[in-house]
């Protein structure tokens, strides 16, 4: 895992990935402000599979531990959805672990 972390979580990475046009990673928080998950959209050439260049990856989409079970999840995949329909991709994929 640190290996992992080490190679495709560097701040360089991150960074680019946070200006990128063709992402779009937003953050959840509760109404302490406390961020409780995140979620990561890919279009075009972020995607991490070429397969799809007219889709919209789910990258990432993460809850922390003491959240699960709260149907959080739910509402931030209802969020990614709503966002598919505005871009007007015709189709959504998730993408896989680690990526």
């Amino acid at each position: 895992m640190a290996a992992f972390l080490k190679e495709y979580y560097t701040t360089e990475s991150m960074e680019a990935e946070l200006t990128d046009p063709n992402t779009a990673t937003y953050f959840f928080k509760n109404e302490e402000g406390e961020v409780v998950g995140f979620l990561k959209l890919s279009w075009k050439d972020t995607q991490t599979e070429p397969d799809y260049p007219d889709a919209m990856e789910l990258q990432r989409i993460c809850l922390r531990v003491k959240y699960q079970g709260h149907h959080l999840g739910r509402q931030i995949m209802d969020f990614a959805m709503q966002e598919a329909k505005k871009s007007g991709v015709p189709r959504v994929w998730l993408g896989g672990v680690g990526t």
